[in-house]
C-alpha cells in the first residue's frame, strides 16, 4: 500500500509542478544591472587570476586566445564591478575584455593600429555598403577547471587523467538520458548491462566483477560535493539542467577515501541564480526499431525570493519502451522502464563571499521486465515462467556551504541518501518437481557522508587542500525463496561501515616549469556485519582497520599548451560478510577481507595550433591490485562475495581532436588494456580469458562534428559518431567465461538551436547490431541456456527544449 500511496504522490507532485511551470512560462525578468562585487585576488599569472575572477563573481570569463600564463598580474582586491576588475587585471596587457552576456566575457587581443603614413589626397567619397549584420556571438568558452581536485585546479595544470564534459552545448537526447547513456561514449568506462539503475560503473578496467552485492563500488559518485553511492549500483540519474560531469581517473583515495579504486565521477547540478527569474521545457519521442515508443518530458523554474535567496526546481517523467518478447506467457515488449523524479535546490547568500546550498533529489526506475535474451531462441526473445521486475528507487538531500576566510576558501558539506533497491528473478531451474520458484531480494541502503576542507585556491605558489570526512553507510539485505505469491524467509543481513579521515594535498611550484603534487589520507574504518539465517542461526563478525593512503606527482610544463607528468596514487575498499549458498535452502557464512590497489601512471596534454588546432591526451598506467573482492553468483545462482585473487592490469588512454577548417572539428578516443592475475585461490588456465570481467582490452570511438551559422542567432550542428566495445567476458569462473562485446555502433543526430531553443532529430545505432551488451541476466539459468542483452534496437528520438 505504501509504494502506491508514494508513486501518487509523486505523480501528483509532479503534475501540480508541471502546472506551475506552465504559470510562469510567460515570466521573464530583463537582467539586473552589473554590482558590485567583493574580490579578493592575489598577485599571479593571468590565467589563474581570471579562474578566480570567474569563481569569486559567478561569471564565465574565456577566450581562445593563448600566453595567458606568461603574463603576471597585480593584486586585485576591494568591492568593485567585475568590468573594473578585468580592466585593472588587462591593464598594460596585449589584451582586452569584452563583454558577451549578462554574465559572460570574452578575452581578446587588442586591436593594432598601423603606423599613420604621409596623407595623401582624399577621394570623392562613395556611398558606403550597408554593413553586414553582425552575428550574435555565442558565449566564450569558459577555461576548465577541474573542480573535482578539490582546489579547483585547472585543467592544463591538473597532473592526472580527467575528462570534463560541459552539458550546457549538450543535443537534448544526452540531457534527457541517464549518466550511463553520457558515460558509453567514453571508451575508458564501462558498465554492466543489468538494466537502468542496477549496473555497476567501471573506469580503466578497474572490475571486480559482473554481479551485484555487498561488496562497495569501485568507483565514487558524487552529487556537487556530496556522496551519493558507497555500496550500491550506479542510480543512473537522468541529467536535465546538470553543469557537467567530470571525471578523475585512476585511484582517488587520498582526496576521496575508500572506495575510489578506479575513479571518481562528479555530478555538477545548476544552482539556483540569485535575482533572476528562470524556466525551462524539454519534450521527446522516440521509436525503437521493433519495440514500443517511449517519451521524455521535464520542466524546470527558478525563483527568486529578494536579493539574497532562490530556489530552482526541475521534475520529470518518461518511459523507455520494451523491445523484448517473452515466448512462454506470450508477451511482447516486456522490459519497459518508467521514469519519475524531481530534483531542487535552494540557494542562499550568507554574506559577500558566504553562500549555503540546500539540495533535495528523488528518482524512481520501475522496470517490468528483464531485458536479456536466450540465445536459442533468436533474436529478442526468452522464455521465462514469472516476470522478473526491478525497481530502483534514491532520494536524499544535502547541504553545501562554501565561503572565504582571508585568502582561505572553505567547503563543508553535508549529504543523506537512501537506495532502495527490489530485484526478482525466476528461480524455476532449481525445482526438481517443475514447480515455478522466485528468488526476491530487498535491498535498503542508507549513506551518511560529511566532509570539511580548506584550501588555499589554485592561485598560490603553494596550492593545498586539507581537510575531514566521515562516512557511514548501512547496508540491509532481506532473501526469499520459493513460491512466486508467497516466498519464504531465506537470509537477513545487515552490513554497516563507518570511516574517518583526515586528509591533505599540495602542489609547490619548485620552478615556473617544474611542480610537485604530494598528499597523504589517514583513514580509521570499522565494519559491522551482521547475519540472521533461515535456521535462526546468527552471526555478527566486527572488524577495523587503519590506512595511509599517500599520493605524489611530478608535472613539468613550459608554457600553457603543454603538460607531462607522473603520478602514483593508492586506494583501498573495506572488508565484509558474504552469505554463501552451496545449499538452496540451507545458507552459511564467510568473510571477505579488504582490498587494495596502487597505480603509477605517466601521462602528457598537448595543445597545438598549426598545422591546425589541436588537443591531445596520452597516458599510460601500471595497477597493482591485491585480493581482489568480487560479487559472484554460486553454481546453484545465489549470490556471493570471494577474494578472486590478485592482479596486474597496464594499458593505455588516448585522446585528440583536431579542427582543420573552421565550425569542423574531428575527435577520437582509445582505451586498451590487460590483465594478469598474479595468484587466484584457485589457478587459472593461461588464456584470455584470464581478464577481469566486463572489461574490454580494447575500445574505440571516432566522430566528426560541424557547426554552422544559420542566421544571426541559429545555428546548425550535426554530429556523427562510430563507437567499438571489444570482446569481453562474463566472469572469472571457467564455468561463466561467456563472451560478450565485440561490435561497432553508429549514432548520429542533427539539430537547430539558439541560445534559447533547440530542436533535434538523433538516432543510435543506425545499423541496428545485435550486439551482446551483457551475456547475463538470470544468475539461475545463466549456466544452462546461453544468454545475452542485446543492444538496444534501433531507436529514432525527435526533441524538443525551450529556456526562457
Amino acid at each position: 500500500m505504501q509504494p502506491l500511496l508514494m508513486r501518487f504522490l509523486a505523480r501528483s507532485a509532479l503534475s501540480g509542478f508541471c502546472a506551475t511551470v506552465a504559470v510562469f512560462l510567460p515570466i521573464q525578468s530583463e537582467l539586473l544591472a552589473q554590482s558590485r562585487q567583493q574580490v579578493d585576488i592575489p598577485a599571479t599569472t593571468l590565467d589563474r587570476a581570471l579562474r578566480a575572477l570567474a569563481r569569486q563573481t559567478g561569471t564565465s570569463i574565456g577566450g581562445t586566445e593563448r600566453g595567458f600564463r606568461r603574463i603576471r598580474t597585480p593584486a586585485v582586491r576591494g568591492e568593485m564591478t567585475v568590468d573594473a576588475a578585468l580592466d585593472r587585471l588587462l591593464r598594460g596587457t596585449d589584451f582586452q575584455a569584452r563583454r558577451t552576456g549578462s554574465r559572460t566575457f570574452r578575452i581578446e587581443r587588442r586591436s593594432r593600429t598601423r603606423p599613420r603614413t604621409r596623407p595623401r589626397a582624399a577621394p570623392v567619397p562613395m556611398p558606403p555598403p550597408p554593413p553586414p549584420r553582425p552575428a550574435r556571438p555565442r558565449p566564450p568558452p569558459e577555461i576548465i577547471v577541474v573542480t573535482a581536485s578539490k582546489r579547483e585546479l585547472g585543467f592544463q595544470d591538473y597532473p592526472g587523467g580527467a575528462t570534463v564534459i560541459d552539458l550546457n552545448e549538450a543535443l537534448p537526447g544526452t540531457q534527457a538520458g541517464g549518466l550511463e547513456n553520457l558515460l558509453s561514449s567514453l571508451p575508458i568506462t564501462a558498465s554492466t548491462n543489468l538494466g537502468s539503475g542496477r549496473n555497476k560503473l567501471f573506469i580503466r578496467g578497474i572490475a571486480d566483477s559482473s554481479f551485484n552485492g555487498p561488496t562497495q563500488s569501485t568507483i565514487g559518485l558524487y552529487y556537487g560535493d556530496v556522496r551519493l553511492i558507497y555500496s550500491a549500483p550506479n542510480p543512473d540519474l537522468r541529467l536535465y539542467d546538470m553543469e557537467r560531469v567530470e571525471l578523475l581517473e585512476g585511484p582517488q583515495g587520498t582526496l576521496y577515501g575508500a572506495g575510489a579504486l578506479g575513479g571518481i565521477i562528479r555530478l555538477s547540478p545548476h544552482r539556483a541564480e540569485l535575482r533572476e527569474w528562470e524556466g525551462g521545457a524539454w519534450a521527446s519521442g522516440s521509436l525503437t526499431n521493433g519495440g514500443e515508443t517511449g517519451y521524455d518530458l521535464a520542466g524546470l523554474v527558478n525563483v527568486p525570493v529578494g536579493d539574497r535567496i532562490a530556489a530552482r526546481v526541475i521534475g520529470y517523467t518518461g518511459r523507455r519502451g520494451g523491445y523484448i518478447d517473452d515466448v512462454e506467457r506470450g508477451l511482447e515488449d516486456v522490459n519497459r522502464t518508467e521514469i519519475n523524479g524531481w530534483r531542487a535546490t535552494v540557494r542562499a547568500q550568507l554574506a559577500a563571499d558566504w553562500t549555503i546550498d540546500i539540495d533535495a533529489v528523488q528518482q524512481m526506475l520501475d522496470t517490468l521486465d528483464g531485458q536479456y535474451v536466450d540465445l536459442g531462441l533468436g533474436s529478442l526473445r526468452r522464455r521465462s515462467a514469472i516476470a522478473q521486475p526491478f525497481d530502483s528507487d534514491i532520494s536524499g538531500a544535502g547541504i553545501t556551504i562554501n565561503g572565504t576566510i582571508g585568502s582561505l576558501s572553505l567547503v563543508s558539506a553535508t549529504g543523506m541518501f537512501k537506495s532502495d533497491l527490489d530485484t526478482r528473478f525466476d528461480a524455476s531451474t532449481l525445482s526438481e518437481d517443475g514447480q515455478i520458484l522466485a528468488f526476491d531480494e530487498e535491498r535498503g541502503i542508507d549513506l551518511i557522508s560529511h566532509e570539511t576542507r580548506l584550501s588555499s585556491g589554485p592561485d598560490a605558489r603553494f596550492s593545498w587542500v586539507a581537510g575531514g570526512s566521515f562516512v557511514g553507510n548501512t547496508d540491509r539485505r532481506q532473501q526469499f525463496f520459493g513460491d512466486p505469491d508467497d516466498p519464504a524467509p531465506r537470509a537477513v543481513s545487515r552490513n554497516e561501515t563507518t570511516e574517518f579521515a583526515l586528509f591533505g594535498e599540495g602542489t609547490l611550484a619548485v620552478t615556473n616549469e617544474l611542480s610537485v603534487t604530494a598528499g597523504t589520507r589517514l583513514v580509521y574504518s570499522e565494519s559491522l556485519n551482521e547475519v540472521s539465517l533461515a535456521d535462526g542461526s546468527e552471526i555478527d563478525p566486527k572488524a577495523s582497520t587503519l590506512r595511509l593512503l599517500p599520493t605524489v606527482a611530478l608535472s613539468w610544463q613550459p608554457d600553457d599548451r603543454f603538460l607531462l607528468y607522473t603520478r602514483y596514487q593508492r586506494g583501498y575498499r573495506a572488508g565484509g560478510i558474504s552469505i554463501d549458498n552451496l545449499d538452496a535452502s540451507i545458507p552459511t557464512v564467510s568473510r571477505f577481507v579488504p582490498d587494495t590497489l596502487q597505480t603509477i601512471e605517466v601521462g602528457t596534454r598537448a595543445s597545438l595550433s598549426l598545422p591546425a588546432p589541436a588537443e591531445l591526451s596520452l597516458i599510460g598506467f601500471y595497477t597493482d591490485w591485491d585480493s581482489i573482492q568480487a560479487d559472484l553468483i554460486s553454481p546453484s545462482g545465489f549470490p556471493e562475495t570471494r577474494n578472486i585473487g590478485t592482479a596486474n592490469i597496464y594499458g593505455i588512454t588516448a585522446s585528440a581532436s583536431v579542427t582543420p577548417v573552421e565550425h569542423l572539428t574531428f575527435s577520437g578516443a582509445l582505451f586498451a588494456n590487460r590483465t594478469r592475475f598474479t595468484s587466484t585461490p584457485q589457478p587459472l588456465p593461461e588464456s584470455e580469458e584470464e581478464q577481469l570481467p566486463n572489461v574490454a582490452e580494447l575500445g574505440a570511438r571516432a566522430s566528426a562534428e560541424l557547426v554552422l551559422p544559420v542566421t544571426d542567432d541559429v545555428r546548425f550542428e550535426t554530429l556523427v559518431a562510430l563507437d567499438y566495445t571489444g570482446e569481453s567476458f562474463l566472469g572469472v569462473d571457467p564455468t561463466l567465461e561467456f563472451a560478450q562485446g565485440g561490435y561497432f555502433e553508429l549514432e548520429a543526430g542533427i539539430a537547430l538551436r539558439s541560445d534559447d531553443w533547440t530542436v533535434a532529430l538523433e538516432g543510435t545505432n543506425l545499423t541496428n547490431v545485435r550486439g551482446n551488451s551483457f551475456a547475463f541476466g538470470n544468475p539461475f539459468a545463466v549456466r544452462e541456456s546461453p544468454q545475452a542483452t542485446p543492444v538496444r534496437p534501433r531507436e529514432i528520438k525527435l526533441s524538443a527544449t525551450i529556456q526562457f
